[in-house]
């Protein structure tokens, strides 16, 4: 998600309904693992949760913690993503904080990634959950 993009990708998750008022019991992890698809690998032009960087989500009183991790621990844009995290988690209303812990186990590897996403890109799906 570039800058020129923000408003673009604000208006269109106000349309799905994810910076109105939250459901009744509040956001749920499937909630902002949706809002998490907005964010792009600024690279690859792929969300980050189909390419399985997304390890973890844990919500509190107001704030969302996500446990994640980069395709590779010397990734250039890692400041950028963690801050188009903590910029997309916050349009969820009642949010208050945002805190993003880059975890790096397990090693992320192309297994990670959603299975459709795994296929379109060539790789073999019947191995997933398998390292090399």
């Amino acid at each position: 998600m570039g800058n020129q993009n923000s408003k673009h990708d604000a208006e269109q998750m106000k349309a799905f309904g994810f910076t109105g008022e939250p459901p009744a019991g509040g956001w749920t992890e499937e909630h902002v693992r949706e809002v998490l698809r907005w964010v792009m690998d600024p690279d690859l032009q792929i969300n980050i949760v189909a390419l399985g960087l997304v390890y973890g989500i844990e919500l509190g009183r107001g704030g969302v913690k996500v446990l994640m991790t980069l395709t590779s621990p010397g990734c250039p844009y890692a400041d950028e993503l963690v801050a188009n995290v903590r910029d997309m988690v916050r349009m969820l209303r009642g949010v208050r904080t945002v805190t993003v812990e880059l975890v790096w186990e397990p090693a992320w590897n192309p297994m990670m990634m959603d299975e459709d996403l795994r296929a379109e890109l060539g790789f073999d799906v019947a191995t997933k959950g398998k390292t090399e």
